[in-house]
């Protein structure tokens, strides 16, 4: 939907919100000018919509909200979407980075990994205000989620908050249940965080 693009490009174009520099050295305009360059230089890389599973009619599959709401946290609080939560970033980073990773599984979770290792890359560089001498810039990139059309991220699922959720087909927790499902799919995420080739999993 045209809304949708319209919520990738916002949230793309959005900078995190900036503390100003507390330094009594700084003069006031010193601030604001480190503080703009700081916006300029701290920048959403990359966003994802919320986890949903569609919901067959008629149908009750027991545990299919805890499954999306548990999904919503761990992008939240690791910063861990995968790829059926429609991953979007600019061009040039996914130019970067080597575009989509070329392996039969786990290509979403390589493809966030390797954004995370960029993040942590530009992070760690360095950006104070000393008197007057500023040295050493700070780059620092955040993937996010991509807010609710009320403004709000909505991780946990409120229904009076309208999100953008990209709804996954329901059929496997339907065929092998919540818990068989979320056994392997945490059993793989594990064995390939541990070194297995996607091409043995």
């Amino acid at each position: 939907p045209h809304s949708w693009d319209v919520a990738i490009q916002t949230t793309l174009s959005s900078s995190p919100d900036i503390n100003s520099p507390t330094n009594n050295n700084c003069h006031e305009k010193e601030a604001m000018v480190v503080q703009q360059q700081q916006q300029q230089q701290h920048r959403v890389n990359a966003c994802a919509f919320h986890f949903g599973i569609g919901r067959i009619s008629n149908t009750v599959i027991p545990g299919l909200s805890a499954v999306e709401t548990t999904a919503n946290l761990r992008s939240k609080w690791f910063v861990l979407p995968y790829g059926d939560q429609t991953l979007s970033m600019y061009s040039n980073v996914f130019t970067f980075l080597g575009g989509y990773p070329d392996q039969c599984l786990m290509e979403d979770y390589e493809l966030v990994s390797l954004l995370r290792t960029r993040s942590s890359f530009l992070s760690s560089f360095s950006s104070k205000c000393h008197g007057n001498e500023k040295r050493d810039k700070m780059y620092k990139e955040e993937l996010v989620l991509v807010p609710s059309a009320d403004g709000r991220t909505n991780n946990n699922n409120n229904s009076s908050s309208k999100s953008y959720k990209a709804l996954c087909s329901p059929r496997r927790w339907s065929k092998f249940g919540v818990l068989y499902v979320t056994y392997m799919n945490s059993y793989f995420v594990n064995l390939y965080a541990k070194g297995l080739h996607s091409d043995d999993l």
